[in-house]
């Protein structure tokens, strides 16, 4: 399972799903079924385009760099900036839909990205072009843990081992698709716009996910997370900044002593908030510790790791 989900587990939180999507103890009738089967389709939707757009740009940067006149640094944050965003905002955009309702976080997350990846479209330079593709890791950061937060909530049993299997293989095809995807976009030249279709291809899609999100996706909240955890939300974002800064920057500047000095303030800085969270595991913490007891857990997280590090 991807950690995307640690601060949406089970284990610390009591779901409320709203009334008019509360399943009967009979077995539903077929129309709730089909809606299910569409809301599952919308919610698998959402996360392609999301996992699509940190790959897409890869066989598009050349291009990119040629049409902005972009220098290697500002081609490195178009990708950098991105998976950085999405990386701070994850465990607090886990938190906001526990609170405010995970169909309205994943909802407004996707009026975020559409409006970032229509500016990404537009961009003449590299400037707008990395902040809009910062803006698109913001829209990201709150529309994945949605994701699923809802798939649990939504489904039980079978159908609900279906649906995370479904968005298993929907990830893995969407990180060998994107630089397929990115290449096959710009080269097309589509309407003349060279690499600019990669993004603008999320404007309909992300509508069509907003639409149908609103009708079919059931709206859901965890009871004890009645409020944010700020500490730990900075302690969070300070740590993952501290070490993915450099480790990002570190090869471009021959990695000097102040990359280092980063990662350890960063270890530190992680150490800070464990401590934090294992404070609170009894008051809704950011992160359940006690899903990595988990072997399943685990397991799946070194393997995220190990293929991430190839």
């Amino acid at each position: 399972m991807s950690s995307h989900a640690l601060g949406n587990e089970p284990q610390h939180t009591t779901e409320t799903p709203s009334p008019s999507h509360t399943p009967s103890p009979s077995r539903p009738p077929r129309k709730m079924a089909l809606a299910a089967r569409i809301a599952l389709l919308v919610l698998l939707v959402a996360e392609l385009m999301d996992i699509l757009d940190q790959s897409v740009v890869l066989t598009a940067l050349p291009a990119i760099q040629t049409s902005t006149g972009a220098g290697p640094a500002a081609v490195q944050w178009l990708t950098a900036g991105y998976s950085l965003t999405v990386a701070v905002g994850l465990i607090t955009g886990g938190r906001l839909g526990d609170i405010h309702g995970r169909r309205r976080i994943l909802l407004i997350g996707t009026v975020v990205f559409l409006t970032a990846s229509l500016l990404c479209g537009l961009a003449t330079g590299p400037a707008v072009l990395i902040g809009a593709r910062v803006l698109q890791g913001v829209g990201v950061a709150l529309m994945i843990p949605q994701v699923l937060a809802t798939l649990h909530v939504t489904f039980d049993g079978e159908n609900r081992s279906r649906a995370f299997g479904l968005y298993g293989a929907v990830l893995s095809l969407a990180n060998v698709l994107g630089p397929v995807l990115g290449g096959l976009l710009t080269e097309a030249d589509l309407f003349g716009l060279s690499w600019r279709p990669i993004f603008l291809i999320n404007v309909p899609v992300g509508l069509a996910v907003i639409v149908l999100g609103r009708k079919v996706i059931p709206e859901s909240t965890a009871e004890r997370a009645d409020r944010l955890d700020l500490t730990g939300m900075l302690l969070s974002a300070l740590a993952i900044v501290l070490i993915l800064f450099p480790l990002t920057e570190g090869h471009t500047h021959h990695w000097p002593l102040w990359c280092f000095a980063m990662l350890g303030a960063g270890l530190l800085a992680l150490g800070v908030f464990l401590r934090h969270q294992r404070g609170k595991q009894n008051r809704a913490p950011l992160v359940a510790l006690s899903v990595f007891r988990s072997r399943r857990f685990t397991g799946g997280l070194s393997a995220q790791l190990t293929l991430g590090l190839l």
